[in-house]
């Protein structure tokens, strides 16, 4: 172990150390640049069209315009950014290397 998690290891592998994955247990996204992550919205949502904390057990829907979004950010090549600019704004911090 070299103290890098699997979603760092996989970016820097096959992404040139970018990567998106979805972290099913969260039901969030995870966007990775170098060894910096952060959080991205979902595309998933329930009936409502709402992202809740409390989703297990709830059937949840692919919202066409959250997927768009996160697709425009992967393909536009604008995930290093996002991530720079969300981990300078947000309070919430994910250790470097983690996932």
């Amino acid at each position: 172990a070299d103290g890098k998690g699997q979603c760092t290891k996989h970016a820097k592998t096959c992404g040139l150390g970018v990567g998106t994955f979805f972290l099913l247990q969260e039901c969030s996204v995870l966007l990775i640049h170098g060894s910096r992550a952060c959080y991205f919205a979902s595309p998933y949502v329930d009936a409502h069209g709402e992202r809740h904390g409390q989703f297990r057990g709830r059937p949840l829907f692919i919202d066409p315009s959250r997927l768009a979004v996160l697709r425009n950010l992967a393909a536009g090549h604008e995930v290093p950014s996002k991530v720079v600019h969300s981990r300078s704004t947000s309070r919430q911090v994910i250790i470097n290397s983690y996932y």
